[in-house]
């Protein structure tokens, strides 16, 4: 139930991300922030509840999530700041 919550997240913060890029409006920037951090919480919670074994494969998806979260920020967000 966790990994779907947070797989629905996601796509919801990738949707933001677009709109973001197809509209420029900051709130979808604020949206795709808020989402990508509701997945981080989930993945947080869905590694307390994971056992031993699949530890590193959840640990591994956390970095993922906060490298593609911060690649997205520096790459296209602030970038758009700049441009402004």
């Amino acid at each position: 139930m966790l990994a779907a919550k947070a797989g629905n997240e996601y796509t919801g913060a990738v949707l933001e991300i677009r709109r973001f890029i197809a509209d420029g409006d900051d709130q979808y920037s604020k949206n795709f922030a808020d989402k990508l951090n509701q997945v981080m919480a989930l993945e947080a919670q869905l590694l307390e509840l994971t056992g031993a074994g699949q530890r590193p494969e959840i640990e591994k998806l956390i970095q993922d999530t906060a490298s593609y979260k911060q690649g997205v920020a520096d790459q296209l967000i602030l970038r758009s700041a700049l441009s402004h």
